[in-house]
C-alpha cells in the first residue's frame, strides 16, 4: 500500500486511509473542483510512527479524563515524548520526492487529517493541528510530525472521551497542500449548523486566509442561503478590524 498518495489517485477518496479531510479533497479534487495542489501521508504511516512508542496504549489507558488540569499536564507529557520519535524513513522520503514536484520556495499547509474527524455524530473542528505558510522540506517533515502528534493533544483526548470513541482507534493522516495567498475566504455549511435546518446553506467570510474565519478569532460575514434557489434569506456584515496573511518567507 502506498504510504503518499496525491488527491487525484483513487485510494485517495478513502476515510480510513486518508481521513476526513484527505478524502473530501480527494473527492473534490477528482471531481473536478479547483483544489489547491496537494497530496496525504496516510494512516499506515502514522502507525508505523507510534509504534515507536510501545507504551502508548498503557498510558492512555492511565489518562485523568474527568481531571481537565491533569489530563492538560498529561496530554502534554504524552506529546512531548511522540514527538521525539522519528519519521519513518520511507515516508520521510517519499515526502521529500512529492515536494520535488512544486517550485523551491512554495508554501504549503500542512493539515491534520483524522480517520474520526467529519461523521455524522462529531466533526473534531479545531481539535488537531493545521500549520500555515509552511516552507522547506525540513519544515513540513517536522509539521507533519506535529499533526501526527497532535492526535494526542489533551482537548482532541477530552473531546473523544466525552464522545464515547475508543482512543486506540484514534488515527491521522497528514494532508500538504499548496498555499493560496487569498485575498478573502470562507467556509460553506450545506446546512445551517446553528439550527439544523436542512434547507439553508451558510457561508462565513472575512479578508485575508480563512484562518481567521475557522479560529474564531474575528468578526465574519455571515449569508443564510436557501439551498434550493440560493435566494439569500439573510445577511450580516461584520465590522472587520484584523485579517491573518502570511508572513514573507
Amino acid at each position: 500500500m502506498k504510504q503518499i498518495l496525491s488527491f487525484d489517485e483513487p485510494t485517495a477518496t478513502q476515510p480510513g486511509l486518508t481521513g476526513g479531510k484527505g478524502a473530501n479533497l480527494s473527492i473534490l479534487t477528482q471531481r473536478h473542483f479547483p483544489v489547491p495542489r496537494g497530496f496525504v501521508i496516510t494512516v499506515p504511516v502514522y502507525h508505523e510512527f507510534i509504534r515507536g512508542a510501545a507504551d502508548l496504549s498503557a498510558r492512555v489507558a492511565a489518562l485523568p479524563f474527568e481531571n481537565a488540569a491533569a489530563l492538560r499536564k498529561a496530554g502534554a507529557a504524552l506529546q512531548a515524548r511522540l514527538s521525539q520519535l522519528p519519521l519513518p524513513p520511507e515516508a520521510a522520503a517519499g515526502i521529500r520526492k512529492q515536494l520535488g514536484h512544486f517550485p523551491r520556495g512554495t508554501a504549503f499547509s500542512v493539515r491534520s487529517s483524522s480517520t474520526m474527524e467529519d461523521l455524522a455524530s462529531a466533526a473534531f473542528a479545531g481539535q488537531h493541528e493545521t500549520f500555515l505558510n509552511v516552507v522547506g522540506v525540513e519544515e513540513v517533515l517536522d509539521r507533519v510530525r506535529g499533526c501526527f502528534v497532535s492526535l494526542w493533544a489533551d482537548r482532541a483526548i477530552a473531546y473523544r472521551h466525552q464522545q464515547g470513541f475508543d482512543h486506540n482507534l484514534a488515527a491521522m493522516a497528514v494532508v500538504v497542500q499548496e498555499m493560496v495567498q487569498s485575498e478573502t475566504a470562507g467556509v460553506g455549511f450545506s446546512i445551517n449548523p446553528v439550527n439544523g435546518e436542512l434547507g439553508e446553506m451558510v457561508i462565513n467570510a472575512n479578508f485575508g486566509l480563512g484562518e481567521s474565519v475557522v479560529s474564531g478569532e474575528g468578526g465574519v460575514d455571515q449569508w443564510n442561503l436557501d439551498k434550493s434557489t440560493l435566494a439569500v434569506r439573510s445577511s450580516s456584515i461584520a465590522h472587520k478590524s484584523r485579517r491573518i496573511v502570511s508572513a514573507a518567507s
